[in-house]
């Protein structure tokens, strides 16, 4: 239910249930639990602006996760190890704390590859291309967010294909490469209608490459 409303935007609600997961997780001793409700919770925080918290939900999932838990999934889509340090490095990136920021993402690209896990490898693209983004670097952003993107559709895994594309057609926005852009984003906005996710939705919106222009 956290996740459920974390992708229609209602982060209020995400933060309550979360909130409440994590202390019966936290009772319990249940390391599955906490470390995904710490990633669900810390997604929903850092979609609220409140970096602080998502920062540190997300850092105790790093510290945890590591050696043989490493390429764990404690039941969730993708390597926690690596989704955690996609979501940290965006926070720490949001507060300009880039090469922080840099070095967790790069741990996750290192992290997903190692393991061989094409949803973890596309995630860690994303995160790297964000971090980078933010950073200024459009030509590192670009390359990372084209693998990320080339392997959601290789692989077919649209989950993945509004984080990458969104981001990806802003950095052609930033670039010059208007009409990439406006495609890119239109896609977005059109796949998120059609399943009714809204969370970031304003980060894929053609106003943004429309303004740039």
């Amino acid at each position: 239910m956290t996740q459920h409303f974390w992708l229609i935007s209602d982060q209020d609600r995400a933060v309550e249930l979360g909130q409440q997961t994590l202390a019966i997780a936290t009772g319990l001793g249940d390391l599955a639990l906490q470390v995904a409700i710490n990633f669900y919770l810390g997604r929903a925080f850092l979609a609220r602006g409140d970096y602080v918290r998502a920062i540190d939900l997300l850092g105790r999932n790093t510290a945890m996760l590591e050696g043989d838990n490493v390429h764990e999934r404690f039941g969730v889509a993708g390597f926690p190890s690596v989704l955690s340090r996609v979501w940290l490095a965006w926070g720490l990136a949001e507060r300009g704390e880039f090469p922080e920021a840099i070095a967790h993402a790069e741990e996750g690209l290192r992290i997903a590859e190692a393991g061989g896990h094409t949803f973890s490898l596309i995630g860690a693209c994303f995160g790297a291309g964000l971090v980078s983004l933010r950073k200024g670097d459009l030509r590192r952003a670009i390359l990372v967010l084209e693998r990320g993107l080339g392997l959601c559709r290789d692989w077919n895994v649209p989950v993945w294909f509004a984080s990458a594309a969104s981001h990806l057609g802003y950095a052609y926005a930033q670039s010059g490469r208007i009409a990439n852009s406006l495609d890119l984003l239109q896609q977005v906005v059109e796949q998120d209608r059609s399943v009714r996710r809204t969370v970031d939705y304003s980060l894929g919106s053609p106003g943004s490459a429309r303004h740039v222009s």
